[in-house]
Order: C-alpha cells, then sequence, then structure tokens
C-alpha cells in the first residue's frame, strides 16, 4: 500500500506569488515607458518583467499541492521515496537495502548495506508523527530496526 505524504509546512501563498508577479509586470511597463534614464530605464523594465514573468510561472508549480514539485514522501512496499523542495532531487531508499533507520528531529537517516543516507524535511509536527509512524510500521513488517523518533 502506497502512502503519501505531503510536507507541507506553511499555508501555501500561492496568491502572494501571483499577486507580486503581477506589480513586477505593471512596475516593468511604468520603467519601460517613463522617460528618465532611457537605455537604463529599458534595461531595468525588461528584467522587472521576466521577474514578473518567473513569479507567475513559479506560483502553480511550486505551491500546487498536486504539482510534482511539491515536497512529500512516498511509502511503500519496495521504497522510500522522499522529494524535501523544489529545486532538490527525489532521494529513493529501496527497503532491501536498509539495515537500520534512525529517526531523528526532521531528520531521516537510513543505514545501509554498503553506505549510508538521510534526507532532512520540514512540516507540520503531526505530519512529521504520521511520516514516522508509517516507517516504522513498514519497517517493522519488513524485520528492519528503527531507533529514535
Amino acid at each position: 500500500m502506497e502512502r503519501i505524504f505531503k510536507l507541507e509546512y506553511q499555508p501555501a501563498p500561492r496568491g502572494l506569488y501571483i499577486f507580486t508577479g503581477v506589480i513586477f509586470i505593471i512596475n516593468g511597463s511604468i520603467i519601460l515607458y517613463s522617460n528618465s534614464l532611457k537605455p537604463l530605464s529599458i534595461v531595468a523594465g525588461i528584467l522587472t518583467i521576466l521577474a514578473g514573468l518567473g513569479y507567475l510561472f513559479l506560483s502553480p508549480f511550486k505551491y500546487s499541492k498536486e504539482g510534482k514539485f511539491f515536497p512529500r514522501v512516498k511509502i511503500d512496499e519496495v521504497s522510500i521515496w522522499a522529494k524535501t523542495g523544489f529545486w532538490s532531487r527525489p532521494v529513493v531508499v529501496k527497503w532491501e537495502d536498509i539495515r537500520e533507520i534512525d529517526l531523528d528531529s526532521f531528520k531521516i537517516n537510513f543505514k545501509l548495506k554498503k553506505s549510508s543516507q538521510s534526507f532532512r524535511y520540514n512540516c507540520y509536527p503531526e505530519i512529521s508523527i504520521a511520516l514516522k509512524n508509517a516507517i516504522r510500521e513498514e519497517a517493522n513488517l519488513k524485520g528492519i530496526k528503527v531507533t529514535g523518533g
């Protein structure tokens, strides 16, 4: 059974990103059409508009809880998959490679057969507790020692 834990830490400020993007675009347009410091005003206006478009583009991806970029942890019978930030790459640890799991405060350490691996995450304490309980349950089914938590 696959379980997904969305690592939500704050209410998603999607509206704030959209508002900021619109303000940047308006400000960039005003800078572009002003007559003061023409060469510098053109560069500043274009850069400000691009920044506003960047905010508008990032908001649906970065703060959509259903999007593939939203931080989350997936636990299934085969592996633990964790994406802890918008730009971070997912960490995948297969259950068959795990010897021991150490559950720290907002950090999970895996002692593997050949090495070790860990990931930090930010979320509400309730989500962290549920995540650790799910990892502990699955590890107990597989006979893996779990410490901390």
